[in-house]
């Protein structure tokens, strides 16, 4: 009976210490972040140098926010003008989502 009840034991032992990472791993990721250890927010800092890129860029003309529609349709856009404006559409999320 010894064996058996041993092995039963350690059995729920090891099920027991699982069960209490899981349930306590949330809120210790969370007190990480708050603690500046890992995933954090950037800070001010961060949006104002976002902003600075998005200055950088500028805006697109009209005729080039024209092109920008048309080529939705028709691929027909060149690779340098389509990637500046995504990058400048995914610095924008960024700072919305820094904002927010």
């Amino acid at each position: 009976m010894g064996f058996w009840y041993n092995s039963h034991y350690w059995k729920f032992k090891i099920k027991e210490v699982w069960i209490n990472a899981l349930a306590r791993f949330p809120y210790k990721a969370i007190d990480q972040m708050r603690d500046g250890i890992g995933l954090h927010h950037p800070g001010k800092e961060a949006y104002e140098k976002l902003t600075q890129v998005l200055d950088l860029i500028w805006e697109a003309t009209d005729s080039q926010r024209a092109l920008l529609k048309m080529e939705r349709d028709l691929a027909v856009l060149p690779g340098k003008m389509k990637d500046i404006f995504r990058a400048q559409m995914l610095i924008r999320n960024a700072i919305k989502l820094l904002v927010s």
